[in-house]
């Protein structure tokens, strides 16, 4: 029986061989009365070796090990092992494969469950074997804090977590803007303290109080979270990190969604499956059928959507969530989608992360969504993950304050779902837990290239100034409108239905209006304006033909665009004047010869400037740019 060859092969725990082998040494031959203790005792090893996460190659082992020993005993046979029920030595008591302990913190993972592939492959979807051996570190749950009224619900949740040892360590970091939320912070940091002494911290509380006492509003710089977690994580640990306005937890999924968080060393973050989150409700859509078509369409560049520009659908949603749990809390089932893989930006409303990435934490700061979400996920080639059977929501984003928050009692139901919820002596949720599963790369490289599928489409348009021949052109670090006659800049152009001749030109999620064609065009106080003002992005151009010029018309403002003799780009109401130059000719990228197949795969080379990445076409020189901040071209590493 070549013991020694199966270990190496499958396991490389030189302590358990260790111990078999002096078994052996001592029983030369398994006699058949010894039989029962010895497979128990490697039972026992294995239990204590592998743990919740290894049933497959546990099975394995044994299944092997049971042929072996057959032959070494004469083809003797032995009972048959099931995989899934398992004897203490000493008490008796079934261990289940969905229960297991921890051995050192006695942490309950009761929700560890385990499909079986349909195709038989034994753990073929496991990315690196070493990773299931591994112990994880500490549990450590953060929260951006911190509004009163929605942290004495999130609270409720937080407490749960802690006294079922589902986290280890609670941390609040006070990012608090006024003085009542900032002494209520203190006042609960005492408040748990004195429950779970040790467990609890509060931190950037004196930093914060200083801010607090100028009275100067300014934008949060999150950096002393992110340096936090840089300077004092482990590989091991498990990073959470939850917005103050996340009003429900399936805190019972959550200890599966830890676990599932580190087995997977391949996607960057993984984000709840969210309850108003622009990127999570596209996934939902068949959750909320009456508004699933208005649901279908990915937000672009995985910013702003549907949510943002009509509260009202999150409130729909929000309304859906809380009738369905308050008339019986399983209906949380309802609301499970399966894992999704993510390329692009996400709100992190609440994230999840391994300890062994906190390493790329460390700069992060005042623009910390699209940071952990975009350009690090991207720098890393690695993709997010949406755990669908984890369950959370988010209150509002400040867009939607205003009616979310007066049209009904959302915040007193989600209290009532809290309490409802927490009340639970056991839970009552059944989770279909997604199987686990490794991301594949979304494009071809190919030493220094990427081979990527042209992700050019028929409504991205060159535009350019007839009597000048020069294109509008913006230069991603000055963020300015200009003319060119060498770069151009490629706009989305759609027509808006039901009115004739109107468009909207856009570049990324930002609008070209009178507001914009001087100074930044990246203007986010605009951007939110032109949601809630569908007027003021409407421009009027006469049907667009490559062959024939034509006006650009603001439709508001009744205002024309044009170029003056400085190349300078202005409104006027007289479009026939002749010191302007007021015709424009579009040319559909698309349709040109260059690009007559657009599925075809081109090859680009990718740099860093400031934070952004810049895709170079090597066959052109065309320089792109993927997602900054709401700027640039989406899908530009797509699935080749």
């Amino acid at each position: 029986m070549n013991l020694n060859s199966l270990f190496l092969k499958y396991y490389y725990l030189q302590s358990i061989i260790k111990n078999i082998f002096m078994m052996l040494k001592n029983n030369k031959l398994i006699h058949k009365k010894k039989k029962k203790k010895y497979i128990k005792k490697i039972k026992i090893l294995f239990y204590k070796n592998f743990k919740k996460n290894n049933l497959k190659i546990l099975k394995i082992f044994l299944n092997k090990f049971n042929k072996e020993n057959n032959e070494l005993n004469n083809n003797e046979k032995y009972e048959e092992l099931n995989n899934n029920k398992f004897k203490k030595e000493d008490n008796g008591k079934e261990l289940n494969n969905n229960k297991f302990k921890k051995e050192d913190n006695g942490k309950d993972l009761n929700n560890n469950k385990f499909k079986k592939e349909d195709n038989g492959k034994d753990l073929n979807n496991i990315n690196n074997e070493k990773d299931l051996f591994m112990k994880i570190g500490k549990v450590r749950f953060f929260v951006f804090a911190g509004r009163e009224k929605n942290l004495e619900i999130l609270h409720k949740y937080v407490n749960l977590a802690i006294m079922k040892d589902i986290i280890d360590e609670y941390h609040i970091f006070d990012f608090s803007r006024n003085i009542d939320d900032h002494n209520f912070l203190k006042n609960e940091f005492i408040r748990f303290n004195e429950k779970y002494e040790n467990r609890i911290f509060l931190h950037n509380f004196n930093e914060n109080e200083e801010k607090l006492k100028t009275n100067i509003i300014e934008k949060t710089n999150w950096n002393p979270f992110y340096k936090y977690v840089y300077n004092n994580s482990n590989d091991n640990d498990i990073i959470i990190k939850c917005d103050d306005d996340i009003l429900f937890i399936d805190i019972y999924s959550l200890k599966n969604a830890i676990e599932d968080r580190f087995k997977d060393r391949d996607s960057f973050l993984h984000h709840s499956n969210c309850m108003n989150n622009g990127v999570c409700a596209y996934f939902q859509k068949d959750c909320f059928i009456k508004i699933k078509d208005i649901l279908n369409i990915y937000p672009l560049g995985g910013i702003l959507g549907i949510l943002f520009e009509k509260p009202e659908i999150a409130h729909a949603i929000h309304c859906n969530f809380i009738e369905n749990l308050l008339n019986d809390i399983n209906n949380l089932n309802k609301y499970i989608i399966k894992d999704e893989f993510i390329n692009s930006r996400i709100s992190i409303n609440f994230i999840i992360l391994n300890g062994s990435d906190a390493k790329y934490l460390n700069e992060v700061g005042i623009h910390d969504e699209y940071e952990i979400s975009s350009f690090i996920p991207e720098k890393l080639l690695r993709a997010n993950k949406i755990k669908g059977d984890f369950i959370t929501s988010h209150l509002s984003y400040n867009s939607q304050e205003s009616f979310i928050l007066t049209k009904s009692k959302i915040v007193e139901n989600y209290n009532k779902i809290a309490d409802i919820y927490i009340n639970f002596n056991k839970p009552k949720i059944i989770n279909l837990y997604n199987e686990f599963k490794i991301n594949n790369l979304l494009f071809h490289k190919e030493n220094d290239l990427f081979i990527v599928k042209n992700w050019l489409n028929n409504n991205l348009f060159y535009i350019k100034n007839e009597k000048l021949d020069k294109y509008i052109y913006v230069d991603f670090e000055k963020d300015e409108l200009e003319l060119s006659n060498i770069n151009k800049t490629l706009f989305s152009i759609n027509k808006i239905n039901n009115k004739i001749n109107t468009y909207e030109i856009k570049l990324g999620v930002f609008y070209l209006t009178t507001y914009n064609i001087k100074g930044k065009l990246r203007n986010e106080k605009l951007l939110y304006k032109c949601i809630r003002d569908d007027s003021l992005r409407e421009i009027i151009i006469d049907e667009i033909d490559i062959n024939n010029p034509c006006f650009i018309k603001f439709k508001k403002n009744d205002l024309y665009l044009i170029a003056n003799k400085e190349n300078l780009l202005e409104t006027t109401k007289d479009k026939n004047n002749n010191i302007f130059f007021s015709k424009w000719i579009f040319e559909n990228k698309f349709n040109s010869n260059e690009h007559e197949n657009c599925n075809k795969y081109i090859k680009v080379k990718r740099f860093i400037k400031n934070n952004k990445f810049y895709y170079q076409n090597i066959e052109n020189n065309e320089i792109f740019t993927n997602y900054y901040l709401g700027w640039g071209y989406e899908n530009i590493l797509e699935k080749s």
